[in-house]
């Protein structure tokens, strides 16, 4: 996924992650997202670079319901 908008999405509960993002995925906006209670991470990036968190991408205004110490900082800019 390169330069994509993902923005106004929910998920809960999801057996995985509620957003994942690959390490290959770079350029791309998550913006306005809610995730919550989902079994790994409510928010997940594995790309590397000058983005949010460290990322390749740009993560803002998300909320996520779970905190999870594995999340890079950033993703969420509110956390329960």
């Amino acid at each position: 996924m390169l330069n994509s908008n993902i923005a106004h999405n929910f998920s809960e509960g999801n057996g995985f992650d509620g957003i994942w993002v690959g390490a290959n995925s770079t350029g791309n906006t998550i913006t306005n997202n809610q995730m919550e209670d989902d079994v790994d991470h409510d928010a997940h990036d594995d790309s590397v670079g000058p983005g949010t968190g460290g990322t390749a991408n740009t993560w803002d205004k998300n909320h996520c319901g779970s905190a999870n110490p594995e999340n890079k900082p950033g993703l969420c800019d509110q956390t329960n």
